[in-house]
């Protein structure tokens, strides 16, 4: 029941966010289209006592790699900024420009990111026409939807790898941007004036007006090692390769020196 109700309260944050995008995109895309894309670029599971031999742990943290892409030669804005800490109460005058999101079935769970908003393309003889930005979740949040997926973790951790390739193939990610907060951001930036129209900040530099739903048809590996290989004389990784109709494991198993 916990759990539904977070799932609700989630939807019930995140579909005024969508509506207001869309409100804002509507205006916005008047001057520019949406060029921005994005792309699961890879992920990186972060195992507390990793042994494929074993399979005696679980992650503490997952972090999802995005690779941002502008389609067309202008000045282009980006940034996440979600602090998730669940025992605390958010400070909404700061701004997050948007967030990332795993959606599985009826789970919804954020993202937690630390990318400050950054401008690119600002040498115009050399565009910048992607960047990174990462997502991640981890172990000792204590939100139910993040809690739920780590319990099926803990009961899969026999068989964590096929799950964990599962649970992320059959997930969809999505990028929800705050207009505002980029509107606000970039004005400040390049020193533009608040009474400017908004279509004219677009035109000036780019960014995400719209929910962006993340391309996940390439290619993307996931790679797994111990989180504290630096600290062990013998560590191990193993990388799953992920194709849109398959998947299967490079496997490493042979010790690597941590201190290497």
């Amino acid at each position: 029941m916990k759990k539904n109700i977070f799932n609700i309260v989630i939807l019930m944050i995140i579909i005024p966010l969508i509506v207001y995008s869309n409100s804002m995109g509507d205006q916005m895309r008047k001057g520019s289209p949406n060029s921005i894309k994005i792309e699961l670029d890879f992920v990186s599971v972060s195992m507390s006592n990793y042994n494929p031999e074993k399979n005696d742990s679980i992650p503490e943290n997952i972090t999802f790699f995005f690779r941002i892409f502008n389609t067309i030669e202008r000045k282009w804005a980006i940034g996440s900024y979600m602090q998730l800490d669940y025992m605390s109460t958010p400070d909404s005058s700061k701004p997050i420009w948007g967030g990332f999101y795993m959606v599985h079935g009826m789970d919804t769970i954020a993202l937690g990111s630390r990318s400050w908003i950054k401008i690119y393309g600002n040498n115009i003889r050399c565009i910048d026409d992607s960047a990174q930005i990462s997502g991640s979740i981890l172990n000792q949040w204590n939100d139910p939807s993040t809690r739920c997926f780590f319990d099926k973790l803990e009961k899969n951790k026999k068989r964590y790898r096929e799950y964990i390739t599962d649970y992320i193939r059959n997930s969809q990610f999505i990028y929800i941007p705050i207009a505002k907060d980029y509107d606000n951001s970039i004005r400040v930036l390049k020193r533009i004036p608040s009474n400017v129209p908004v279509d004219s900040v677009m035109r000036e530099i780019i960014y995400p007006d719209t929910l962006v739903q993340v391309d996940k048809s390439n290619f993307y590996p996931i790679f797994i090692s111990d989180l504290f290989h630096y600290e062990r004389e013998i560590s191990y990784s193993d990388v799953m390769c992920v194709y849109p109709d398959t998947a299967y494991w490079y496997v490493k198993l042979r010790p690597e020196k941590g201190m290497e």
